[in-house]
């Protein structure tokens, strides 16, 4: 494998993106509102391009900021979500043994003669336990499997790409950190002061976004975006602290919302402890009558729910046929160009856009 391509070579998916920008009712569609509510809130400044069409991801960011009374099932749903880590915010979250069945989709512009698709696979952890695991694979790509993934490579003679694979794990929620301890007190000011200023916000990525924190850990922070963005803010507070930190990326393990999922790792004197910051910064934005999203922070400095199936540290050295970027920890794509040289494809840190999927059954 060479050492990956300029960052100014990249694949865009084209009319293949799997969530396109929506016209009033494709949007009415998909958050299951009339299209005259659609039309009311364009009128109330709902984000929307010259055709008027609308990014789901503005839709959902201008709904969950104050009004979600306007739209049921999106507050259903981030109820639910919440609901979920509640028995770990009580303190009653026990381990909890999954099936993860994973389904990863790669979209290309056109076929390609040559193709190179690193996916990892979750490890053990003092947090999980891969009880047997079934590797990702796609018809008519061979495979070839290392400690940290699957590489999927040929010629891609469609435009859609599906690899499919599952996981047995049990999931193990930790305390690292005593609560009251004197790091664990550092921390959750340290988080706490980093959601106050942060605020969440669905967005889509880039391949080589942040291309500092994989070998140095310093990060040029964002302080609006998801929860990849309120994790590399978090980081670069802590690189500003001289303290060492690693990203982690992972699904919540809930086939309702089955979503991806990056927090950090942070070296402390009881070894590496979890820092979550993006569940503080979702109930932040949700604003009153969401619950105390300090109290989130705390709960999250330096602990680890049973709702998480982690598949990668970023930070960790991982040969991948693209070139390592902050993409590798969910999956990367490369392609070759007619000059030999290879381009990443639409990267699978972009889940939420729909190229990555899980289902879980608890057993």
């Amino acid at each position: 494998m060479d050492d990956g391509p300029s960052p100014a070579i990249l694949v865009e998916p084209g009319a293949a993106h799997p969530y396109p920008a929506l016209d009033a009712d494709g949007l009415a569609r998909f958050v299951h509102v009339s299209p005259h509510a659609v039309q009311r809130w364009l009128q109330d400044g709902l984000p929307a391009d010259a055709r008027g069409h609308v990014d789901p991801f503005a839709a959902a960011n201008w709904l969950s900021a104050g009004r979600l009374e306007e739209c049921p099932v999106m507050a259903r749903r981030w109820r639910q979500y919440l609901g979920w880590f509640a028995p770990f915010l009580a303190g009653t979250d026990g381990a909890r043994s999954y099936r993860c069945q994973r389904v990863h989709r790669l979209y290309l512009p056109r076929p390609v003669s040559t193709l190179s698709w690193f996916l990892p696979h979750p490890e053990d952890s003092p947090w999980q336990r891969i009880v047997e695991r079934r590797e990702l694979a796609a018809e008519g790509l061979d495979a070839t499997v290392d400690a940290h993934g699957v590489v999927l490579g040929g010629a891609a003679t469609s435009t859609t790409l599906t690899a499919r694979g599952s996981a047995d794990v049990q999931a193990i929620p930790q305390v690292v950190l005593p609560h009251g301890s004197q790091e664990h007190a550092f921390f959750s000011a340290l988080m706490i002061e980093v959601v106050g200023a942060f605020d969440y916000a669905y967005r889509h990525h880039r391949p080589f976004e942040y291309p500092q924190a994989v070998t140095d850990g310093a990060v040029d922070a964002r302080w609006s975006g998801s929860c990849i963005d309120c994790a590399m803010a978090l980081g670069a507070a802590l690189h500003q602290r001289g303290r060492r930190w690693r990203l982690c990326a992972g699904i919540v393990a809930h086939s309702a919302i089955a979503n991806p999922h990056l927090w950090l790792e942070v070296e402390t004197t009881l070894g590496w402890a979890p820092l979550d910051p993006t569940l503080p910064a979702i109930v932040r934005m949700l604003g009153q009558g969401w619950g105390d999203w300090r109290a989130y922070a705390r709960a999250y400095a330096g602990s680890c729910d049973a709702r998480r199936l982690r598949i990668a540290p970023a930070s960790g050295q991982v040969a991948v046929p693209g070139g390592q970027t902050l993409a590798s920890a969910g999956g990367e794509a490369a392609v070759q160009l007619v000059d030999g040289r290879r381009a990443n494809a639409f990267p699978c840190i972009d889940w939420v856009c729909g190229e990555c999927e899980a289902t879980f059954s608890e057993r």
